[in-house]
């Protein structure tokens, strides 16, 4: 019976993501096919192309955010991206352009790690979801570049410059479903297990401390407001840990060991989703 893996979105603290592969894998589980939207769709993708967890652990561990952002104030040496969104530089450019960074540079990071591959390429299947701010549809990208795709998919607005294709102006998937369990569901698969980074919580004063914080959290807030019918609701929805910090990137390691003890966790019952023979001993 086949089963996919559905990852959220929710920046930074979306690196839990490779923690929970991480654990299924050592349950020796792969999903038949994966989706996600921008964080999930950066990870889900580079996964289906073939990239390894160690992988992923040996890009974190010297990796900085900075280094694949565009405009002078991102080289400076300061901890958080949402200092530089107050500068005059970042605040011109999402003035004078349509966002505060091109993304060119997070784009090669992107064709990198998917090593150049096309959607017919992906050893998983992979699907991901964008908004078109034009006609305000939420778009299924399941064609063309991969590296491309993701571009458009983790694209948040103010922050990335929107991906012009195919007559469309695309965005974060977010913006429309954050967990879109439906991309599986509409192509057959009834057991899906979705990973959510951004779950319903209360901001404490420090996640709220300035207007960018404010407006995140604002995203965030819609983001729980999104209706969910019976095709959007996973098999099992995992939740690793409980924290929020979109942009900051400082603690891989924490993040990745959060989702690997979340697949402990809840080891019998991904098994009893995902394999038949669980399923026929815990019914025994």
């Amino acid at each position: 019976m086949k089963w996919a893996l559905v990852l959220s979105g929710g920046g930074g603290t979306g690196l839990s993501h490779i923690g929970v592969l991480k654990g299924l894998e050592a349950l020796r589980l792969k999903p038949d096919l994966i989706a996600g939207t921008s964080i999930g769709a950066i990870i889900g993708g580079a996964y289906a192309c073939g990239m390894e967890v160690e992988d992923f652990e040996e890009l974190l561990r010297d990796f900085n955010i900075f280094h694949y952002l565009e405009g002078r104030s991102f080289q400076l040496n300061i901890g958080a991206v949402t200092r530089f969104l107050q500068a005059q530089e970042a605040v011109n450019r999402m003035l004078m352009s349509r966002g505060a960074d091109g993304g060119s540079k997070i784009l090669k990071l992107l064709h990198r790690i998917t090593n150049n591959a096309t959607f017919s390429d992906t050893r998983i299947p992979f699907y991901c979801n964008a908004v078109d701010l034009r006609s305000g549809r939420e778009i299924l990208m399941h064609r063309g570049s991969v590296a491309e795709a993701i571009r458009a998919s983790m694209a948040f607005p103010g922050v990335f410059t929107p991906v012009e294709r195919d007559k469309l102006l695309l965005c974060d998937g977010a913006v429309a479903d954050n967990l879109p369990v439906w991309i599986p569901r509409s192509l057959g698969i009834k057991r899906v297990i979705a990973v959510n980074v951004t779950p319903r919580r209360t901001a404490t004063k420090e996640d709220i401390a300035n207007g960018f914080s404010i407006f995140l959290r604002a995203f965030t807030i819609a983001c729980y407001g999104q209706t969910r019918t019976p095709k959007d609701t996973p098999s099992l929805e995992l939740v690793p840990g409980n924290t929020d910090r979109p942009f900051d990137f400082s603690s891989p390691g924490e993040l990745i060991r959060i989702g690997y003890e979340t697949v402990v966790e809840q080891k019998k019952k991904i098994l009893g989703i995902t394999t038949p023979w669980y399923r026929s001993l815990t019914r025994g």
